[in-house]
């Protein structure tokens, strides 16, 4: 299952950038932070069709991480659904805000 999430327009990105603070200075603590919004981002989306998402390709049979993203056969075509966070942004700030934290922290 693939989902398409347009950060660059997303209230959930500049609700994550605000909440998790960045540790550092410079391009590799601006890189970091993106990783952990990111990771956010995909941690507190909804599931599409059932299934949670992830951040990196797994294998369907044997979830290992160890794939090959070019696949050697076509796949025909495949639909991918726009991320969404509607059951995360539903819940107050104050939640939001600590979940957020609890993530960041674990």
């Amino acid at each position: 299952m693939f989902g398409y999430f347009n950060g660059l327009n997303s209230p959930v990105w500049d609700f994550f950038a605000t909440v998790l603070a960045k540790r550092g200075t410079g391009r590799e603590a601006d890189l970091e932070h993106g990783q952990r919004i990111q990771a956010a981002c995909v941690h507190f989306a909804d599931h599409i069709q059932g299934q949670k998402l992830l951040d990196h390709d797994v294998c369907p049979v044997c979830q290992s991480s160890q794939v090959d993203i070019w696949p050697t056969e076509s796949a025909g075509i495949i639909e991918v659904a726009e991320v969404s966070h509607t059951r995360f942004m539903a819940l107050p700030e104050v939640i939001r805000r600590q979940s957020a934290l609890d993530f960041d922290g674990g």
